[in-house]
């Protein structure tokens, strides 16, 4: 018997695949955080102010407060 059948995935998980599936999906995220609109977001997540960068991300997609997260620790690292 598979443990899936009966314990669901992780929540950070499945927000993982959530966070892919809306931004990543046809691009990598390089390409995604290297956009124009995306420029801010960047530079406040490489200065390690994560909290201004997903706000950034959030003002600029419209994006909920835990997608804004993923994004802001994702931007510090491409």
């Amino acid at each position: 018997m598979s443990l899936a059948k009966f314990v669901p995935a992780p929540k950070a998980a499945q927000d993982s695949a959530r966070f892919v599936q809306t931004y990543l999906l046809d691009k990598s995220a390089r390409e995604f955080f290297l956009q124009e609109r995306m420029k801010n977001v960047v530079a406040l997540a490489k200065q390690g102010n994560w909290s201004e960068a997903s706000k950034e991300f959030r003002e600029q997609t419209g994006a909920d407060i835990k997608m804004s997260v993923f994004a802001a620790q994702i931007a510090a690292v491409v």
